[in-house]
């Protein structure tokens, strides 16, 4: 969600007025959002990984897994030949450099390296992907600095450069601005309210196709996705009810009609008078 973007409309509820001119929040399967690592709202686990994937721990475990042969023999013997480690002493402690060829089947060779410092809780500090070799066409680029928060470290500051060919394709940098570990945290922030949607905004549900608003901090159904919007008076119970007002109304008018009618012949009757003429 974009805290101060107001959407005009949505195509899924585009019929329905209070759907208009809303800030919304979004729920969407995590599959997706995978997919949006690479746009403007990253995901900052990412920030934990050389990429989308895995996280640093996990592609050492799978790196050692597969060194002990766990993975098979085929996948230990390619490891062994294409995974080169280097280290290096540093005034606080070693550090470790890790180059790894990568091809796929038939595809051009890939080359990455990393670089692990104990400066940063033996994090990697720098990774880059190149093509045809290392240090030759670099595709991929990524920094860390990380800052130690209550003895844990956290990226402060994460830079990536994606390339096209022999130019630079996109440019991406954050940094930390506030950290809280290890404390407290009211189950109210991790509600809809707790995004900061206020009573009239919208919730747009992406897994189960349906658009809620806000009512008394609540999220409140207001319409399944591409569905046909009937306003109120000619919803399907109020036409109903409309229907049977009518009726209602033409038979009592039908009775007051009668009643008249017979009144009339009643008395307009020849020897119906009670008086007699002198």
């Amino acid at each position: 969600m974009a805290p101060d973007q107001v959407y005009g409309t949505f195509q899924a509820v585009s019929e329905h007025p209070e759907a208009r001119n809303k800030r919304a929040a979004f729920r969407d399967a995590l599959e997706s959002q995978q997919a949006k690592m690479y746009l403007n709202m990253p995901d900052p686990r990412e920030w934990y990984g050389r990429s989308g994937v895995r996280r640093f721990w996990e592609e050492l475990e799978l790196n050692v897994a597969t060194l002990e042969g766990k993975q098979g023999a085929e996948k230990q013997a390619m490891l062994r030949d294409r995974l080169r480690l280097y280290r290096a002493s540093g005034p606080n402690g070693p550090s470790f450099r890790e180059d790894l060829e990568m091809s796929g089947p038939g595809g051009p060779k890939q080359f990455a390296r990393t670089i692990w410092s104990a400066d940063a809780g033996f994090h990697p500090i720098q990774f880059t992907i190149w093509q045809d070799g290392f240090e030759k066409r670099a595709l991929v680029s990524k920094e860390w600095r990380f800052r130690r928060v209550g003895g844990i470290y956290v990226p402060a500051w994460v830079r990536e450069l994606t390339y096209s060919g022999d130019k630079l394709d996109r440019e991406r940098e954050f940094e930390l601005q506030e950290c809280t570990l290890n404390e407290s945290v009211e189950p109210s922030q991790f509600s809809y309210a707790g995004l900061g949607l206020k009573d009239g905004e919208l919730v747009m549900d992406r897994v189960d196709g349906i658009c809620y608003i806000m009512r008394n901090g609540q999220p409140e159904k207001l319409a399944n996705f591409y569905e046909k919007y009937l306003p109120p008076t000619v919803s399907r119970r109020h036409r109903w009810s409309r229907w049977l007002s009518v009726g209602m109304g033409i038979l009592l008018l039908a009775a007051a009609v009668i009643w008249v009618y017979r009144g009339r012949v009643f008395h307009g009757r020849p020897g119906t008078s009670q008086g007699k003429e002198h």
